[in-house]
């Protein structure tokens, strides 16, 4: 699936308002989905998305990589209604 396929897919099952959370410790392909989102922004709106925004939690995987000193990316997106 592309990136193309995977947005289509989010405008489909996302209710207006809806949002999608993206967190990865991988920055090309953090840096790959902020332009695929960035190209629909008549579709997604993004959202900050601060420490204190709300409670999301830290897999062990997660705090493994904090833990050695990497950076974990995160994003956050709402779907416009439309």
């Amino acid at each position: 699936m592309n990136q193309a396929e995977f947005l289509d897919g989010l405008t489909r099952i996302l209710a207006p308002g809806g949002e999608f959370l993206l967190k990865t410790d991988d920055q090309p392909y953090f840096e790959d989905a902020l332009v695929s989102f960035d190209s629909r922004t008549h579709q997604f709106e993004r959202l900050d998305w601060t420490d204190d925004a709300f409670f999301y939690p830290t897999t062990d995987f997660e705090q493994s990589w904090l833990d050695i000193g990497r950076v974990i990316h995160r994003a956050r997106w709402r779907l416009i209604a439309g």
